[in-house]
């Protein structure tokens, strides 16, 4: 995947974060819970998505 693709899953993890916060002064805590869970998802991916390619940067 590239810098560019994992940058991607940056963005749309930020806007769940986004549609979280606003669930939340809603109200909507359940909704609210599933778009954090896609945030936290989809931060981790792209956080090992540039650890690796960082590694695999090095090593070649």
């Amino acid at each position: 995947m590239s810098f560019e693709e994992a940058e991607i899953l940056k963005e749309r993890a930020e806007a769940f974060l986004i549609n979280a916060k606003r669930l939340i002064e809603e109200g909507f805590y359940d909704i609210a819970a599933f778009n954090l869970e896609q945030y936290c998802q989809l931060i981790l991916k792209y956080k090992l998505l540039i650890k690796t390619e960082h590694i695999h940067a090095l090593i070649h």
